[in-house]
């Protein structure tokens, strides 16, 4: 065996210690019991509007299935490798939400979707604000236990949040009123 075969083979060794085998059990029970209720909710009316009563339970599978294809990829990289894309990652997120708010599809009153609907960028925003928010707090290092560092740019940043969803909530509340 080469070198490199025994620090793969290593390397498979550790990941497969680390998997965490309670939580794939619960996030697989969530699965089931989601595609339960999507099958639940919408035989009937898949019937009646595709002629296939699981239509909707056949696309979440495939969805799912999907997804549980990029957990494993991702799962693979090395933690620290999401630090180096951090920012352009931010960068791309803010992007999407430009090109929404210019380009995006309007439903419902709103522009959150992109091409008819079936893309909408705020889902993909959650995660990469979710990594720069974790870099950004590990750069930080020991200073933030300090309130300046630490306490206040995030209560301004969460304190941003509940105020911009509250007014999407009250202008939503006026739209519909109307």
């Amino acid at each position: 065996m080469t070198a490199r075969q025994v620090a793969a083979g290593r390397q498979a060794r550790i990941w497969e210690r680390s998997l965490d085998y309670p939580l794939i059990v619960i996030v697989v029970a969530l699965l089931l019991i989601g595609m339960m209720m999507v099958f639940s909710a919408t035989f009937n009316w898949a019937g009646e509007a595709h002629g296939d009563s699981a239509y909707y339970l056949t696309r979440q599978m495939v969805w799912t299935a999907l997804g549980g294809v990029m957990l494993v990829i991702l799962a693979r990289v090395e933690y620290r490798r999401w630090r180096r894309y951090s920012i352009p990652l931010m960068a791309l997120a803010l992007a999407m939400l430009l090109i929404v708010f210019f380009l995006g599809t309007p439903r419902f009153g709103a522009r959150r979707t992109m091409w008819q609907g079936s893309i909408q960028p705020s889902e993909f925003c959650k995660l990469l604000i979710i990594i720069y928010v974790a870099d950004w707090v590990s750069s930080k290092g020991e200073r933030i236990r300090q309130v300046t560092y630490g306490l206040v740019p995030f209560a301004i940043l969460i304190g941003q949040w509940q105020r911009s969803s509250s007014c999407s909530r009250t202008s939503a509340r006026r739209s519909s009123l109307s």
